[in-house]
């Protein structure tokens, strides 16, 4: 079975997500399309460390949960 708290990068994905949204993006074209995957690009290399940082710490703290 897959869980989701087990998966360290699912976390990360709501940061990126949410800032994306701000943007505003209405999918018409491929033109539009690449701009929207730059932005997400750009938008995954800004997430702060400490949030990564959490994310992991959260995820360890998951497994130990797990294995007790």
């Amino acid at each position: 079975p897959n869980s989701l708290d087990l998966n360290e990068i699912e976390p990360c994905w709501n940061y990126p997500k949410d800032r994306i949204m701000e943007y505003g993006f209405t999918i018409t074209s491929e033109r539009t399309r690449h701009k929207v995957v730059n932005t997400l690009r750009y938008e995954w290399d800004q997430m702060p460390q400490e949030l990564v940082d959490h994310f992991c710490m959260n995820f360890h703290l998951n497994l130990l949960q797990v294995h007790v």
